[in-house]
């Protein structure tokens, strides 16, 4: 037995004619539709990573400048223990300049004394 085959048959009028024209146009249509569509997304998707890039610089400005001010604050600090310890180290230079300073000093931490000068060490009293 043979299959029977379908007896059909395309009527190529006019209006079948319009109606394959409309389907093409409708087809080409939905495929710059497609295209259009899927351009948009690679440019919204390229913007996205180009502001999470924008984003991420900025966090990571943020943060050095944050590290720099920290620096700063701790330059500074060691800035003004360094020009106090300058002006003590002047003062004494120039008490250094006195003689009776210089004297007194000599006496007091070396035990040096003047001719028929006596030195007594008493022990200190130990406050309680």
């Amino acid at each position: 037995m043979e299959p029977k085959r379908k007896q059909i048959r395309v009527l190529n009028n006019e209006y079948f004619q319009a109606k394959q024209k409309e389907a093409r146009l409708q087809a080409k249509r939905q495929k710059r539709q497609q295209q259009r569509s899927l351009l948009h997304l690679i440019c919204m998707a390229t913007m996205g990573l180009l502001f999470t890039y924008g984003v991420i610089r900025v966090a990571q400005a943020y943060l050095q400048i944050k590290a720099l001010k920290q620096e700063t604050v701790v330059a500074k600090r060691e800035l003004k223990r360094t020009q106090a310890k300058n002006d003590r180290l002047k003062r004494e230079v120039e008490q250094l300049k006195d003689t009776d300073y210089v004297q007194k000093i000599i006496r007091s931490q070396y035990f040096y004394s003047k001719d028929g000068e006596t030195i007594y060490i008493l022990p200190d009293d130990a406050k309680d």
